[in-house]
C-alpha cells in the first residue's frame, strides 16, 4: 500500500488537546498525583535499584522479586513523558532523576 492510498493521516501527540470535563480532570491527576506515587512507590519497593545493580553500581546482591520489575519502571517512565508532551511540569520532569542515584 502506497502512502497516498491511506486516507488517515497520522498526527503527533502534541498536536493532540483534550479540553472535556471528563478527560481533562483525569489526565491532570495522573500528572499530578498518580505518576509522582508511581515513581515513589518503585524507589520504596526496590524496583529503581535494581537498574543499578543491573549497572554494577550498587552491589548488594540483591534480586529483583518480580520478573517484570523493570517493565513496570518503564511503563512510569512512558506516562510521564506522555504526560510532558500535554503539559510542562518541572517537578514531573524532575522525577526521572531518581533513576541515576548512585
Amino acid at each position: 500500500m502506497r502512502n497516498s492510498d491511506y486516507k488517515i493521516k497520522p498526527i503527533s501527540i502534541s498536536n493532540v488537546k483534550i479540553t472535556d470535563n471528563f478527560w481533562s480532570s483525569r489526565i491532570e491527576t495522573n500528572r499530578k498525583i498518580t505518576i509522582p506515587h508511581l515513581f515513589k512507590k518503585s524507589e520504596e519497593t526496590g524496583r529503581i535499584n535494581n537498574f543499578s545493580r543491573a549497572a554494577g553500581i550498587l552491589k548488594d546482591g540483591g534480586m529483583p522479586i518480580f520478573p517484570f520489575d523493570d517493565s513496570d519502571v518503564f511503563k512510569i517512565i512512558e506516562a510521564a513523558a506522555y504526560s510532558l508532551i500535554l503539559m510542562h511540569d518541572p517537578d514531573l520532569k524532575s522525577t526521572p532523576i531518581l533513576l541515576l542515584k548512585k
